[in-house]
């Protein structure tokens, strides 16, 4: 009987596999991890809503353009959110790291809708 025939398939079929299981294991790209320092009762969050919801529209203006919060003209605009700013400095940077999971934030502690 001769054996030499299948133990060659069974040696090329063994390699293939171990050749490719590098490649099958990379998968899907790892997703990098949330942010965590967005807990519940989030101190910047809650006075920014308040912040916000006193002043129509500026909500939007920074969700379209983040840098807003950085910008002298755009402060000298609004010298409420300068003024905020500077006694909150904790917000500007919160915001600046993360704007959009700051602002869902921001709503998810007033318990309103998100809308972004």
């Amino acid at each position: 009987m001769n054996l030499k025939r299948p133990m060659i398939l069974l040696s090329a079929t063994l390699l293939m596999g171990a050749l490719s299981a590098p490649v099958m294991a990379q998968g899907e790209p790892l997703q990098p991890p949330r942010p965590t320092h967005f807990d519940k009762h989030h101190k910047y969050a809650d006075k920014f809503g308040d912040f916000l919801d006193s002043h129509p529209g500026m909500e939007e203006q920074l969700n379209h353009d983040p840098r807003l919060v950085d910008d002298p003209a755009y402060l000298k605009s609004n010298p409420d959110l300068k003024a905020y700013l500077e006694h909150h400095p904790g917000v500007r940077e919160k915001f600046k790291s993360h704007p959009t999971l700051f602002l869902r934030r921001v709503h998810r502690t007033q318990g309103t809708p998100a809308k972004y």
